[in-house]
């Protein structure tokens, strides 16, 4: 079983160098714009949302988004590493920041229009966990944003190889099909109302991935 020290360890050697490296491979760059770009396209429409973006890392990928869909918003990323909370601060330094384990957000019930997990929810020990506590910061008929991997992707073989024979992904990088996703969704007490793969090309890396927007 990987610790969550082992977990911590990789995010602080990843943090300082990690969003250059994403755009530094052709296909890495390619796969996190295709990415990003689907959800801008899914992002709902809101009126000054609060929006928590869980797992945000260095808050690189969905704080451009948010600012170019929204005029106005209330962000709130969190993560385990504060490695990388530290350059999100950097870089976003009006906004809220908070150390956390998705398993047990420390925030209150019913305070969020808007929840975004991009590329996370395989990072997890245990993701119905942090599936529920998605459903419980989220105000009524609030919104979740979804991207992860699934094993119906053109490439799985390859992930495959890479993480159960070379070892060389990272600790905890756990993928499903969309029938077990959808699941864990529905148990949390979600409703799918749009679900999409996302460009399942032989030159991607690791896709398509499942989005679902949900309310």
């Amino acid at each position: 079983m990987t610790s969550q020290q082992d977990l911590m360890t990789f995010y602080k050697n990843a943090s300082h160098s990690y969003t250059q490296k994403l755009h530094s491979k052709p296909y890495d760059s390619y796969r996190n714009h295709t990415i990003n770009t689907t959800i801008a396209n899914h992002l709902p429409s809101l009126t000054t949302p609060h929006v928590l973006d869980a797992g945000c890392g260095t808050s690189a990928f969905i704080y451009p988004l948010l600012k170019h869909k929204y005029h106005t918003f209330a962000y709130t990323g969190t993560d385990l590493s504060t490695d990388m909370l530290a350059q999100a601060k950097k870089s976003y330094p009006k906004s809220v920041f908070i150390h956390a384990d998705a398993e047990k957000l420390p925030l209150y019930s019913n305070t969020f229009d808007l929840v975004i997990a991009r590329e996370m929810l395989e990072h997890v020990p245990h993701p119905q966990h942090v599936i529920n506590e998605f459903f419980r910061v989220l105000k009524p008929r609030g919104h979740l944003v979804v991207s992860t991997p699934s094993w119906f992707g053109l490439i799985a073989p390859f992930y495959f190889t890479k993480r159960y024979l070379l070892n060389t992904m990272q600790p905890i990088d756990n993928w499903w099909t969309p029938f077990t996703l959808k699941h864990k969704l529905t148990t949390a007490g979600f409703t799918i109302n749009h679900w999409t793969s996302i460009c399942p090309t032989l030159y991607h890396d690791l896709l398509p991935r499942a989005l679902l927007p949900l309310v």
